[in-house]
């Protein structure tokens, strides 16, 4: 099925459980964008959670993926949704009550492909520096997705969904590639001092190894702030998806297998 957000504002996709709307977010619709970030609250990282999120207290145990590190404010999505080289796709359903269940976006941002000093490609992936060069120059390669969804509530129905729909939009565009960033828990200091870490978001990671994501390679250590108080020291690892038609196939397959139709 051809995803475009351009013949048609939204998509169905009905699921064993229900059915959910797909839509490409507008500045106009705030409720819309109010829902997006009521999400992102419930799956980032705060001083009240970030000991059982990324493993002080307890393995991270946290089911959801996204937005933990990264979250998203009223006018975080406003950029985001003007950037003309960038998409945010939303997921909403109706069950119990209207929200929003799940957000995805991209972006173009030449600059993060030529960071060479920060890229440490896995030695089987050591072509691919030289791949985002020529996608990069093409035009067709984009960071993210970056999925924020709760799990395990109706997955992996939403995020196959999710990125099944900007996968086909980014190829009715001409995107063929992506790459992204999942952060590997390496410390954290806090008011009780360093606490060191060897934790991984792994609902995150084996979501895009079964939709066709590839696990390349890490970054250079990464930290995070939390009010000032809280750092924690992260090592990004590089997720891509190196071909995005290859993907849409896959995706297709794990709709079917898990009784998703786009409607």
């Amino acid at each position: 099925m051809s995803i475009d957000f351009v013949e048609h504002d939204e998509y169905m996709a009905k699921t064993k459980k229900g059915s959910i709307t797909i839509k490409k977010l507008c500045i106009e619709n705030k409720r819309e964008i109010e829902e997006a970030i009521v999400l992102h609250e419930k799956v980032s990282i705060t001083k009240d959670n970030y000991k059982k999120f990324i493993g002080i207290s307890e393995y991270d145990d946290f089911y959801g993926f996204g937005g933990k590190y990264n979250p998203l404010s009223y006018t975080d999505i406003e950029d985001l949704i003007k950037n003309p080289n960038a998409i945010v796709l939303a997921a909403f359903s109706k069950t119990p009550t209207y929200h929003c269940c799940g957000v995805v976006w991209v972006k173009k941002d030449d600059d993060y492909f030529f960071e060479k000093d920060s890229f440490r490609f896995k030695p089987e992936y050591a072509g691919v520096r030289n791949l985002f060069e020529k996608h990069v120059t093409k035009g067709d390669i984009v960071v993210g997705p970056d999925t924020a969804h709760i799990a395990p509530v109706d997955f992996p129905e939403i995020a196959i969904a999710l990125n099944y729909a900007m996968i086909s939009y980014c190829l009715s565009r001409g995107i063929t590639a992506s790459a992204y960033e999942l952060y590997k828990n390496i410390s954290c200091a806090d008011a009780e001092g360093i606490h060191y870490l060897d934790t991984f978001d792994y609902n995150a990671y084996n979501a895009y190894k079964i939709m066709g994501y590839d696990h390349v390679g890490y970054m250079k250590n990464k930290d995070f702030s939390i009010n000032d108080e809280i750092t924690i020291t992260t090592e990004p690892q590089i997720i891509a998806g190196l071909d995005f038609k290859v993907q849409a196939q896959i995706l297709e397959k794990l709709l079917e297998k898990n009784e998703v139709q786009f409607l």
